[in-house]
């Protein structure tokens, strides 16, 4: 009697069915999430699978794998994890698949790698320069609204600094502001109101207000304790002196507003309130820097640090609206005459709608500047997938040192095709996956008799970032490695190259 695989390798069958409950998020007509948490009181409509997979419980391994994988992809392009996630699904039954018909784990490995990089050379050849797609309509579009930098001297050096981006989740109307925006209480509004109007200086702290804080490069000593050469006879804690020298230094050098990348003392913060400093706290690096040059504020990393060459000058703020109807906020802009930097203010009256129309912006913004740094896009809307579906075929038409390798290639055409099917559901070009199957198969057949494929009219001017696909379809693939891997060594026992068709 012959071993179950499947019932071995749970690993990869626990990936293919944490990746079904992303299907969803796959395409343009994304089906949300709703997302109850019942300690705050408030609702999250989710949808992406990087928020997703982490409001679900994910306890075991190859969740975890998975939840890494997504937000490292998120973090660096923060777009196409759905495609990442789907991938990693229908992969992982191509695995498994495979490992039912005997074919060993190093030739599974070796022939899925070989498939994608038929799919990465797919990428390649038919990438489209950005000038061929947008010629000169995208220079006019970045110059029209002042997304291009500022300090770009060359006009063929097209490029969207994102750095210089921030978004203000606001509930209600929605508005644009320029300069640096951010929701502000009740309390820290008033003294923005009584510095309207005013040339104010600015400290900028790249760190915390806190009496804890140490930072990066500090190193306690070990083994040694401090012993004050004097008695405490005040009876002042180290945080009220700390809180005093923070003032002192404040008010000798006529300090109005203070940025700081991380948090601030609940104490401090109410102490400068009375002093009519306004104290921002988590405020962005790439912020900082662009107000420390504009400003001429040098970074510190100590409140206590600030002299004569740290303080910025020519900063003003304004109340932009006062949203104290519902939640206890103020929406504040802070600027500087010569700043680059601009906020979306992203308004819902839905508020838990809000998370998900800020995953919506930076996706955008992200698409946008990979798209000009890489200078090249692919035909969305599932083209690409649909050219992969004609290589993979042709290639195991091929004459191979394994024919094993075929099967695998055959198998990995199929789950593309899953893959653009389901796309095709989501995006309400067709309305069951039967039917989007027979338009796939249909167009195969016209391939085959000499056709191209053809780009129909909803997906003509869908684009899609090659870099960021390609990585996405890499980490998919090394993940269904690890796991298929982790599956074989630890689980079963067996090692890369046996043939798992075993006897019990």
């Amino acid at each position: 009697m012959k071993c179950n695989i499947n019932r071995r390798h749970i690993g990869l069958q626990q990936l293919e069915t944490i990746a079904a409950t992303t299907h969803g998020f796959l395409g343009p007509n994304k089906r949300p999430k709703l997302f109850q948490d019942e300690d705050a009181g408030d609702a999250m409509l989710v949808c992406s699978c990087s928020h997703l997979l982490e409001c679900i419980e994910l306890d075991g391994s190859v969740g975890q794998l998975l939840l890494q994988t997504v937000q490292a992809q998120q973090k660096l392009f923060h777009s196409r994890t759905a495609a990442l996630v789907f991938l990693a699904g229908v992969w992982s039954r191509v695995a498994l698949e495979c490992l039912n018909r005997g074919i060993t784990v190093l030739d599974i490995k070796t022939a899925m790698r070989k498939g994608l990089e038929v799919c990465l050379e797919v990428c390649k050849q038919s990438a489209l320069s950005v000038e061929e797609v947008s010629r000169q309509k995208l220079k006019d579009f970045l110059k029209e609204r002042k997304l291009q930098s500022k300090n770009t001297e060359n006009a063929q050096n097209r490029s969207l600094d994102i750095q210089k981006l921030v978004t203000c989740l606001i509930p209600g109307l929605s508005e644009e502001f320029h300069g640096f925006v951010t929701l502000l209480t009740v309390e820290q509004a008033s003294v923005v109101r009584r510095l309207q109007g005013q040339a104010l200086n600015i400290a900028l702290v790249n760190g915390d207000l806190c009496k804890k804080y140490r930072h990066v490069g500090f190193n306690k000593p070990g083994n040694v304790m401090h012993i004050t050469d004097r008695a405490n006879m005040s009876g002042v804690s180290l945080e009220e002196l700390l809180i005093e020298d923070a003032l002192r230094k404040l008010h000798e050098f006529s300090i109005d507003v203070v940025l700081v990348s991380s948090m601030a003392g609940v104490k401090l913060k109410d102490r400068v309130l009375g002093t009519n400093v306004l104290v921002i706290e988590g405020v962005k690096s790439s912020v900082l820097k662009d107000f420390s040059t504009c400003t001429g504020a040098l970074l510190i990393s100590y409140v206590t640090q600030i002299d004569e060459n740290c303080v910025g000058q020519g900063v003003t703020v304004s109340q932009q609206r006062d949203f104290s109807r519902k939640k206890d906020f103020v929406a504040v802009s802070i600027v500087t005459a010569s700043t680059s930097l601009v906020t979306a203010v992203i308004s819902s009256s839905v508020s838990a709608k809000l998370q998900s129309l800020e995953d919506q912006f930076w996706s955008c913004a992200h698409r946008l500047h990979q798209a000009l740094a890489d200078g090249k896009l692919l035909h969305g809307a599932g083209t690409t997938e649909l050219l992969c579906i004609q290589q993979l075929h042709q290639s195991k038409q091929t004459d191979m040192e394994n024919p094993q390798e075929s099967v695998v290639l055959e198998l990995m055409a199929e789950a593309w095709m899953d893959y653009v099917s389901t796309l095709m559901m989501n995006s309400r070009s067709v309305g069951s996956k039967a039917e989007a199957w027979t338009a796939i198969a249909h167009q195969m057949r016209l391939y085959k008799d000499g056709e191209a494929i053809s780009r129909d009219a909803d997906g003509a001017g869908v684009y899609d970032n090659v870099t960021v696909k390609s990585e996405a379809w890499r980490r998919a693939l090394d993940l269904v490695f690890l796991v298929l891997q982790s599956d074989t060594e630890i689980i079963t026992g067996v090692s890369e190259g046996e043939n798992l068709f075993l006897f019990c």
